[in-house]
């Protein structure tokens, strides 16, 4: 049997996502335990946090449209790893624009771009945003959410917005 139990602090992901489509700064913290029999991490069994601090997303777009820079004072995702299925049991995040809580899965492959995602998430904004981005005034505001759910595999994901492909 095998067994896993590791904690990490000060991760700078500026260093972890430099393939990322937009820049990524900000600190992360996270603490993960697993237990499983195979090799190849089948049957593999367990939980994890993962915290993000003052995290910024700079000069990203998507299909043509700038989107502004985002930032969050705090990210926080609680994981559970059973079978080849990482659930994500709860996300909350919140910002000065935006705030957001969510859950969903992700069946593992060996290929990470080949995992396949069912994701939701309900978003509040703040006027401040719906003022740089039209856009999103149309979809919610801080009384009502924006829905969003991401869905296929990681390499391809399909969204969508209020039930509508984006």
């Amino acid at each position: 049997q095998y067994h896993f139990q590791q904690s990490a602090q000060d991760i700078n992901l500026q260093a972890i996502a430099q393939n990322l489509p937009f820049r990524l700064r900000g600190q992360a913290k996270m603490e993960a335990e697993a237990r499983w029999q195979d090799p190849t991490l089948r049957g593999a069994a367990g939980t994890g946090q993962v915290e993000f601090l003052n995290v910024r997303a700079e000069q990203a777009s998507f299909r043509g449209i700038k989107i502004p820079d985002l930032s969050f004072v705090r990210i926080v995702t609680r994981l559970e790893l059973r079978n080849g299925l990482l659930s994500i049991k709860a996300l909350t995040a919140e910002g000065p624009l935006m705030e957001g809580r969510g859950r969903g899965t992700l069946h593992l492959r060996n290929r990470w771009t080949d995992s396949v995602c069912n994701i939701s998430a309900r978003i509040y904004t703040q006027e401040e945003l719906r003022a740089e981005l039209p856009l999103i005034s149309m979809m919610g505001n801080d009384q009502e959410p924006i829905n969003v759910m991401i869905q296929g595999t990681w390499q391809r994901p399909q969204i969508s917005v209020n039930g509508i492909p984006f």
